[in-house]
């Protein structure tokens, strides 16, 4: 596992676990520092979901062609805003990662498309980390299994970031504690590894 630490920041913002090409899956945590109301595109007919104030999971992935980095382009869109020239705090923080990886990426204009477009496009929403598994082949969904049975998370609508998973979702509401999060991470690789990535 190899991390990223700016001296600033409490904890690592973007972790690698795992080795290998850019293809696989992701994690992103998210903090709401309000509660909001949300449509998420036509989700639940378009019907506004209430989400607390909190701390929030996103499980993605990015498989495409390895040598084009999709998992690594995946991410730079999803810490970039609609407005023009607007990102998420941590995009300087991803820029110098991308650096440290001798890749440049573009920011493309953004629409929303995705269920998750529409919770990352709120003001109040911060990507506080990212957790970047490459993988050559999909974990996602396992992945998603394995973390909705941690102590601590709560799934937030079935279907809501996943609909091809029936019955899950891969938004996911942390109320776990800091030393929760902690043995989290750790365990992470053997999660990863449990959900077949390689």
């Amino acid at each position: 596992m190899t991390t990223f630490l700016p001296h600033f920041l409490p904890q690592p913002p973007i972790m690698v676990i795992g080795a290998g090409p850019w293809a696989g899956a992701y994690l992103l945590r998210m903090r709401l520092a309000a509660p909001r109301a949300i449509c998420f595109g036509r989700f639940a007919r378009g019907e506004p979901l209430p989400l607390a104030a909190g701390d929030y999971l996103y499980i993605g992935s990015a498989q495409g062609r390895a040598r084009h980095a999709p998992l690594l382009r995946r991410i730079n869109r999803h810490l970039l805003r609609c407005a023009p020239g607007t990102a998420q705090r941590l995009y300087p923080v991803w820029q110098a990662f991308l650096t440290e990886q001798k890749l440049r990426l573009p920011a493309p204009p953004k629409r929303l498309h995705w269920h998750i477009d529409y919770l990352l496009d709120q003001p109040v929403c911060d990507v506080t980390q990212v957790l970047l598994m490459p993988s050559s082949h999909p974990i996602e969904h396992r992945l998603t299994e394995v973390l909705e049975a941690v102590p601590g998370v709560r799934p937030v609508a079935p279907g809501l970031g996943a609909s091809d998973h029936p019955g899950h979702t891969h938004l996911l509401h942390w109320q776990g504690t800091r030393d929760g999060w902690d043995r989290l991470l750790a365990d992470l690789p053997s999660l990863a590894s449990s959900a077949g990535a390689t």
